[in-house]
């Protein structure tokens, strides 16, 4: 435990210092806290301090330097930093803010909170956080790490949504020079992630509702939605999944946009001190834009598409509802510009990355398929998921929206009222939906709550900080009317209403994958409400009300109220977040070290001997725990069950996936021999990693089950000659059954030269060979032609005139049908669903299957 925690702290602080340092050297020198609340420091120091390392690991990964060469360069520019910020103030002094807008009490309490959870909670080293610690390792590892060269698959090329994985050589170089592993430094990065998203929340907050109480009900809501009471078996998590860095660009990078865009849409006009005239923006602010809307680019650049979306509907609501004068038009095109023309710049330089993926502009169904079975929990879920995403914090949200949206003015309503609506609208109409997955993406379908949550927050800020203040004053009007009991009666009843509300929706366990929703009241509730919102913005302009934002009500002290209103509402919220925070706890029921936590625990009897591998060594495993192996060491795969998003050709990709399973989900030892000799020679791979029992895909997971036995004999009676470096079971819980522990044990073998297998020769004008596939799971059968057989010259489909299976000279079937051919494999398919299982059986008895070609 203490050990634990030594790492955990290393590691925040070092990352913090790391990223922290330039960026505030930067940030004091844009003087950007002239501008931004105070609370919005940290995302500010964490977006200028991720652009000067990303200065330094460019050059490094475009020549394939060290990494030592990177950190270097980044040190050097944070020297450069640090010193002229003091000749700077040497010279020149230092312009400080007038400190109206200090961070509140109860902002520092509700931060706390959510970054405490998030350090028992810590960061879940499974699925897509593996492929992060695998990539941060393989940056910082290979001896000459490229762009094109730290993927995790052999020979896939550049992944071109992580083109530039600046995040991830982050960690990786911090890790290094802090002596520890990657994952260990990944395991503290919730907390990291958790502290700056709930900064970004508040700063959205206080920018929104242009009060204190509005900063402390944001954080709040982000605690509500991401922290304390979301449902933790969703996608998206907010604490496991926090550091991804999709998820730090829509989480911190988005709110900080959002919040520059309304104070530069709003020349600056601040807070609670009406009678203060506005300071003159600095310069330096637009500077900070543009560095954020790069790197939201750079972090993730599918997600460009929702700021796209948010910005568009913000200015189509500003323009054609609220009719502002010329002076806020201004501004806001200003604005507008100021975050979107370095982000559509970073965008163009990453397209012609992004048009090399197959089938990029396609409907996302037409993707390459990697899964090795359908698409799962891939498949677009809408529009229910909205809100139940985030429990019934969510809901509130989406019953309060349009209250939210009537109670503002201006460019602020333009940004909720349009920004949701048109994220809204992309989700419920198909049509828009097509249009937007036209990248070939699949999962802008499915994350598309995300940044409608950050828009939830804000409304849940303008909401609770409102509602507080009505509450506050009518109940104290009403205890000087009818008495102490009734005034405390109406402070009490909306809190039992949402208590109710809240143990109505409960929280069941069962729903692992959320379900395809229709339309649902809480989703015709938000959009009949703001078309509401919007007509009654039209009406209110026709009546000459004006479309500036309003001064605030209320005084300094409505901070302390709210966030008392804060802590009952989480309280009452406690009958849906309970088996939330009771899942999140089970997800990390485990104090060992991280790399045996997890997705990670059948891997530690064999993970000191993988983390001692060369650099750059294949190695060849079945889908399933080829995706964890490629996070414990600097070292490639020939294959997993993840998404492909290299720029390999497809077809290759297809044969490569069909290999495979016929070599690791296959008891016929020759169909094994004969798909790795195809994969070795094609791949060459140094290792293998073969498990013991039957491997078995993660939870709700629609991947097959692979049984490797007969690879395990191929190695074992030199078929496949190869050597055994390290075997055992992994570390599991105490209360783990002996199922459970069978099946977590691994063996690590290094090959020592191709397996040798047969072929016969020419017969009847074909080429007759013995049978080496295997009727699979769906419904095809792959004969690995390489080293078996040469390929017949100008071998085509269409040329193939006949296929044949026999047993003892006998035929048993010839029905199949040739999907295609190329210099490694034919792939074959059954003609029917019906004639499938006598098909297989048919297939298996057969000693051969000849193929009558056509001479040309």
């Amino acid at each position: 435990m203490i050990e634990l925690l030594a790492h955990l702290l290393l590691s925040f602080f070092a990352v913090a210092i790391f990223v922290g340092l330039p960026g505030w050297a930067l940030s004091r020198l844009l003087e950007t806290q002239l501008a931004l609340p105070a609370v919005l420091a940290l995302p500010a120091w964490f977006a200028l301090g991720l652009g000067v390392w990303t200065l330094a690991l460019l050059p490094s990964l475009s020549f394939g330097w060290p990494w030592w060469v990177a950190a270097a360069v980044h040190g050097a520019l944070t020297v450069a930093l640090l010193a002229a910020l003091h000749l700077r103030q040497r010279r020149a002094g230092h312009a400080k803010s007038d400190g109206r807008d200090h961070v509140e009490r109860w902002t520092l309490i509700g931060i706390g909170l959510s970054v405490l959870l998030a350090a028992v909670l810590r960061t879940r080293l499974a699925f897509d956080v593996l492929f992060h610690i695998g990539l941060a390792r393989r940056i910082v590892e290979l001896p000459h790490a490229t762009f094109a060269s730290v993927d995790r698959i052999v020979g896939s090329g550049v992944n071109p949504a992580y083109l530039v994985p600046t995040w991830q050589g982050l960690l990786g170089t911090v890790a290094k020079l802090t002596g520890q592993d990657p994952a260990q430094v990944i395991e503290a990065m919730a907390p990291f992630a958790v502290l700056l998203g709930a900064c970004a929340a508040a700063g959205l907050g206080r920018v929104i509702t242009q009060r204190a109480a509005g900063e402390v009900a944001a954080v709040g809501a982000y605690a509500w939605l991401r922290v304390w009471f979301p449902r933790r078996e969703l996608e998206g998590d907010g604490v496991g999944y926090a550091f991804v860095p999709g998820n730090l660009a829509i989480d911190v990078l988005l709110p900080l946009l959002l919040a520059i865009a309304v104070i530069v849409a709003t020349r600056g006009r601040s807070s609670d001190a009406a009678d203060t005239p506005s300071r003159p923006l600095p310069r330096g602010l637009y500077v900070l834009a543009a560095v954020a809307g790069v790197l939201y680019v750079v972090l993730h650049a599918n997600y460009a598409v929702y700021l796209a979306i948010i910005g568009l509907g913000f200015l189509a609501w500003l323009l054609l509802v609220e009719r502002p004068g010329t002076d806020v038009v201004r501004s806001a095109l200003r604005a507008a510009s100021a975050v979107a023309i370095p982000a559509i710049v970073a965008l163009i330089a990453v397209l012609p990355t992004l048009l090399l993926l197959d089938h990029f502009g396609d409907p996302a169904e037409q993707r390459i398929d990697y899964y090795l079975v359908g698409h799962g929990a891939w498949e677009i879920i809408r529009p229910g998921h909205y809100y139940d995403g985030f429990g019934a914090g969510g809901l509130l949200a989406m019953l309060l929206l349009p209250f939210a949206v009537l109670h503002l003015r201006g460019v602020r309503r333009a940004l909720l009222g349009g920004g949701l609506l048109a994220l809204l609208a992309v989700g419920l109409v198909p049509q828009l939906l097509d249009v937007m997955n036209a990248t070939g993406s699949r999962t802008l379908g499915l994350r598309l709550p995300r940044p409608f949550g950050v828009l939830l927050i804000a409304v849940l800020a303008v909401a609770v900080s409102w509602l507080t203040q009505e509450v506050r004053l009518r109940a104290a009007d009403l205890r000087v009317r009818r008495g102490r009991a009734a005034g405390v009666g109406l402070i009490a009843l909306p809190l039992a209403a949402l208590f109710v509300l809240a143990a109505v929706y409960r929280y069941p366990l069962s729903r692992h994958i959320p379900p395809h929703y229709g339309w649902n009241w809480p989703t015709l509730v938000a959009v009949a409400g703001l078309v509401v919102a919007l007509v009654l913005a039209v009406r209110w302009r026709r009546a000459g009300r004006p479309a500036r934002d309003p001064q605030p009500l209320g005084t300094r002290n409505a901070a302390s109220a709210t966030g008392i209103a804060v802590l009952l509402v989480s309280v009452a919220l406690i009958p849906s977040g309970y088996v939330s925070l009771k899942r999140g706890g089970w997800q990390s029921r485990q104090l060992a070290a991280s790399v045996r936590s997890d997705d990670l625990a059948c891997y530690s009897a064999i993970q000191p001997r993988v983390a001692k591998l060369r650099p750059g060594a294949v190695l060849l495993t079945d889908p399933i725990t080829a995706y964890g192996m490629q996070a414990l060491g600097p070292v490639k795969v020939v294959a997993d069950y993840k998404t492909w998003n290299g720029v390999t050709d497809a077809k290759r990709i297809q044969t490569r996936i069909r290999l495979t399973e016929a070599a690791f989900d296959s008891i016929n030892e020759q169909t094994t021999v004969a798909a790795a000799g195809t994969l070795i020679e094609r791949y060459h791979p140094q290792y293998v990693v073969v498990a013991k029992h039957t491997v078995v895909p993660p939870i709700d997971s629609p991947l097959p089950e692979f049984d490797s036995s007969a690879m395990r004999t191929a190695l074992s009676d030199g078929s496949i000659r190869a050597r055994l470096l390290a075997e055992g079971r992994g570390r599991l819980p105490s209360n783990a059954t002996d199922e459970q522990k069978d099946r977590c044990d691994l063996e690590l073998w290094e090959l020592r030269s191709t397996p040798q297998a047969t072929a016969t020769g020419d017969a009847e004008g074909g080429t007759e060979m013995k049978y080496l596939g295997e009727y699979g799971r769906s419904r095809t059968v792959i004969i690995p032609l390489r080293p078996l057989v040469e390929v017949p010259q100008g071998l085509k489909v269409g040329s193939l005139v006949g296929i044949l299976a026999q047993r003892d000279g006998t035929e048993i079937w010839q029905d199949l049908t040739v999907v295609s051919i190329d210099d490694e494999a034919i792939e074959l398919r059954a003609p029917d669903a019906e004639r499938g299982a006598g098909a297989r059986d048919s297939i298996e008895r057969a000693d051969r299957i000849m193929l009558r070609i056509e001479r040309q």
